[in-house]
């Protein structure tokens, strides 16, 4: 990425902590795309692992269940750190599913600090002409998926699938990370479509199944967990 870009990635960055603190705000969904590209001439990506980094659970693609659901996570799990993904891939013979966002996870939660790069964007007008995003595969370690939505009757819902991750290699551009899910990972899948869950989720490095389910009868969210 160019000087020019880090800059701006840089006033974004303060830009976002400034206007936390004058609207008091604690947490972002930011719609990262086509405006910023396209007016600022960077991607944000990289400065949304910052804003998670520095306390501000922050989602991409304008999502603002996914943003509720990152700080539900940040707190039941006494300050952790949530990042926003992807599901995009899964494999039955070894009960895997890797999730994945192509370059807005903290830097906080790599896997390996020395694979950390600063990259230009993978998608953005083509691939490969806009910085800024992060890219690392993500650390190893139990872990809960969670998404917090609607379903179609207005209701709130909650689907919960805790797992461990296992030691990913930077295989692909982005931030992966395999987690071996403690339910079959069919029936997970399975859930997601007949139930329509959307394909973006938060993830913690904790498990706090317990909790969730305890939320979720406290302020009556429909739980939807697996097996």
């Amino acid at each position: 990425v160019t000087d020019g870009e880090l800059e701006k990635a840089a006033q974004m960055f303060g830009a976002f902590k400034a206007m936390a603190l004058k609207y008091r705000l604690s947490q972002f969904a930011v719609r990262c795309w086509p405006e910023f590209s396209d007016f600022f001439g960077i991607a944000p990506c990289a400065v949304l692992g910052m804003l998670s980094d520095n306390g501000y659970p922050t989602s991409c693609e304008g999502d603002v269940p996914g943003a509720v659901t990152m700080a539900i996570l940040q707190q039941l799990a006494g300050g952790g750190i949530p990042f926003f993904v992807d599901l995009i891939s899964y494999e039955e013979k070894d009960n895997t599913g890797v999730v994945w966002h192509c370059g807005a996870a903290p830097k906080s939660l790599c896997r390996n600090f020395a694979e950390t790069q600063l990259r230009l964007h993978m998608r953005v007008d083509g691939g490969d002409k806009k910085g800024v995003t992060n890219d690392f595969s993500l650390k190893a370690g139990r872990v809960t998926l969670a998404k917090l939505d609607q379903s179609a009757d207005g209701r709130y819902r909650m689907l919960i699938a805790p797992g461990t991750a296992v030691d990913t290699e930077p295989y692909l551009r982005g931030n992966p990370l395999r987690i071996k899910f403690d339910d079959p990972v069919p029936a997970l899948i399975d859930t997601i479509m007949k139930k329509g869950f959307e394909h973006h989720y938060a993830v913690i490095h904790a498990d706090v199944k317990k909790e969730l389910l305890q939320f979720c009868e406290w302020l009556n969210i429909e739980p939807v967990t697996i097996g």
